[in-house]
């Protein structure tokens, strides 16, 4: 058995589980804060060289770059509370968080709820967003069909309204005429 494994106390794999779920969230937390510190450092580079910045100083790329800074415009800056009433958030990795906020913010806490993120990849939960945002345009275009075909229906009542008033009209005329004949 190898030592370096076997702990010299019992835990369960809840524990273990709980404590690997606490420093993933500190993925996150370091990702905003890093975020931050380059909102930081791009206000003391000279104009045109923050990308050599990056390149020559930082272990990132400016894609990155970018990503840590809309982390922190989204999940820090001047939000009341670092992730809201969700402690949902706290599990994500970055890359995760980075597909969340591509929904808008009213539906990020629904979308949690109902899929099982922490334990999607970033191309599984990039996927199900995308189908997410399909389906609800395919659904206001529906919507816009069936209020399109409301539309055409009352307008066909109204003019079936205005035949039957036409005929009604025809038929009194006829109905004088006649009497008139007589």
């Amino acid at each position: 058995m190898n030592e370096l494994t076997t702990p010299n106390y019992q835990r369960g794999i809840a524990d273990v589980t709980r404590d690997i779920r606490a420093k993933t969230g500190e993925f996150l937390r370091a990702a905003i804060e890093i975020g931050r510190l380059l909102f930081e450092a791009k206000a003391m580079v000279e104009p045109g060289g923050w990308g050599k910045y990056i390149e020559e100083e930082l272990p990132f790329s400016q894609s990155w770059a970018n990503n840590y800074m809309k982390l922190y415009t989204e999940f820090g800056s001047d939000q009341t509370s670092l992730f809201g009433d969700s402690q949902a958030y706290m599990n994500l990795r970055p890359s995760q968080a980075l597909e969340i906020i591509r929904l808008p913010e009213g539906e990020r806490e629904e979308f949690m709820q109902t899929h099982d993120v922490e334990s999607m990849s970033s191309r599984q939960l990039k996927a199900a967003i995308d189908e997410l945002k399909e389906t609800k345009a395919d659904l206001q275009a529906a919507e816009a069909d069936l209020e399109e075909a409301r539309a055409q229906i009352s307008s066909f009542e109204e003019a079936q309204e205005e035949d039957g008033k036409l005929i009604e009209d025809l038929k009194n005329r006829v109905a004088s005429a006649e009497a008139a004949r007589k």
